[in-house]
């Protein structure tokens, strides 16, 4: 975690041997942590493979092009996360 994270902006990059980063939180970055959200997918609040939730102040910032993602149920994983992760940047997620 880190203070002030939501200024910060999305794809902040954490480098693999980070030495903030503890055993449990190598772990956690694996998403593990996102297990419980299974029940939400069984339950059809959200799917498995879709855009991640936007947060409101977010949302606010949205092109026009950008606004269609929330038309789509969101997902545990999005596409742009399993095509490249912290390596795309936000325009190229948004294409994705």
């Amino acid at each position: 975690m880190v203070d002030n994270a939501e200024k910060i902006g999305l794809g902040y990059e954490i480098a693999k041997n980070d030495s903030r980063i503890t055993r449990v939180g190598k772990y956690l970055r694996w998403g593990i942590d996102e297990l419980p959200q299974l029940i939400n997918v069984f339950k059809g609040e959200i799917s498995l493979v879709g855009p991640r939730p936007a947060l409101p102040h977010q949302v606010d910032k949205y092109s026009k092009r950008e606004k269609r993602r929330l038309e789509v149920k969101p997902g545990i994983t999005g596409w742009a996360l399993i095509n490249g992760r912290n390596r795309l940047s936000w325009p190229e997620r948004i294409k994705l």
